[in-house]
């Protein structure tokens, strides 16, 4: 699906910042190229379409190798992130029309940036992620951007430049209806009641296990990062 026609509800789909989209759809090969072949139907030659089994593959690593990336900065595991990450982007090469693919890239890439403890970098990557998006035409991918870049901004000591990057973000999110993506650009009294409840959920959770699972939920790397932030 393509954030770019006019009248899609843009936050129908999944998006990936944490699980990057897995499907997208790509347009069949053209008549007469070599994705296609001839079939002979009374008389006539029709082209038929040859379902590119090697592009989907290509396209399903991809976003087996990003998905784990982000996943291990999650983990707070950055050496397997960037092996991760740039196995990913290896993929990208002589894509040219995978921009959906390669902004994604780019946000992973400014999270690895900052798990690492190189906020510059970040906003690099987030900042040619914003332009790549816009030169897409696609807004919901430049509302996600903007917040990566917010959060790299402020990250590397620059909160004035931040607070209008992340209003830019939540504007846009907003006039999208893409409500989940302003929630992180809103004031700091909104987020800590979200952070509450996300804690407050974590601890419900754990209330209705065993205690041995109890402490074992209790101790993972995201859970306790999420409880001790």
């Amino acid at each position: 699906m393509d954030d770019r026609r006019p009248g899609f509800p843009l936050c129908s789909r999944r998006s990936r910042w944490r699980t990057p989209t897995a499907t997208t759809t790509k347009p069949l090969p053209r008549r007469g190229s070599s994705g296609s072949r001839s079939v002979q139907r009374g008389g006539t030659a029709a082209r038929w379409p040859c379902s590119n089994r090697s592009a989907d593959a290509a396209e399903a690593l991809f976003d087996a190798r990003l998905g784990l990336a982000a996943d291990a900065v999650g983990l707070g595991d950055e050496a397997a992130a960037r092996v991760e990450l740039e196995q990913a982007t290896a993929l990208l090469e002589g894509r040219s029309d995978w921009w959906r693919q390669k902004v994604r890239a780019l946000w992973v890439r400014a999270e690895v940036a900052l798990l690492g403890g190189d906020p510059g970098a970040a906003v690099k990557a987030a900042d040619g992620a914003v332009s790549l998006a816009e030169g897409s035409g696609a807004p919901r991918h430049v509302a996600k951007s903007l917040l990566f870049l917010g959060v790299a901004q402020v990250q590397g000591g620059d909160p004035d430049e931040a607070v209008e990057t992340l209003r830019r973000a939540a504007t846009l999110a907003e006039r999208l209806g893409c409500l989940p993506l302003g929630w992180p650009s809103h004031q700091p009294a909104e987020s800590a009641k979200n952070l509450a409840a996300a804690r407050n959920a974590v601890i419900t959770i754990a209330d209705d296990l065993p205690e041995a699972l109890r402490d074992e939920w209790l101790a993972r790397p995201d859970v306790a990062a999420l409880m001790g932030g």
